[in-house]
């Protein structure tokens, strides 16, 4: 993570794949972007609703047009993401002990074949960036 909030994902070898960045001007609702190296800004997840804390609901913007979204339970850490209206992973987190004491923000994800899974990922880390048991 850098100062200003953008975070670099890299895939197994190391390689940079992808950046998400929460946005730098205060608004209503939470927003991180999220893309390749050469556009971060190529997508944005966008904070849905503020009434309920336990809802993780969030839209998926490519450029100014929602393409998908986030709904589910965020205090059990259970969601899934759909695209073009169709689901395309489920995301959960499995606590016990060990999580507990060791590595609280690991996520199981089921990704759909044929869709990308870094986007999924960036979305996820998003997520859990907008929602987090700090926040």
């Amino acid at each position: 993570m850098t100062m200003s909030d953008r975070r670099v994902v890299k895939d197994a070898r190391g390689t940079d794949i992808g950046q998400i960045r929460k946005k730098k001007t205060p608004g209503l609702h939470a927003t991180w972007y999220v893309g390749p190296m050469n556009d971060e800004k190529k997508c944005a997840v966008k904070k849905k609703g503020m009434m309920d804390i336990t809802k993780c609901d969030a839209d998926i913007y490519l450029g100014d047009s929602v393409i998908g979204g986030a709904s589910g339970n965020w205090r059990a850490k259970s969601f899934k993401i759909s695209i073009g209206g169709n689901q395309v992973a489920e995301v959960s987190r499995k606590t016990s002990a060990g999580s507990l004491l060791l590595d609280a923000d690991s996520y199981s994800i089921e990704i759909s074949a044929g869709v990308d899974s870094a986007f999924i990922t960036m979305i996820v880390i998003a997520l859990d960036e907008i929602y987090h048991d700090d926040n």
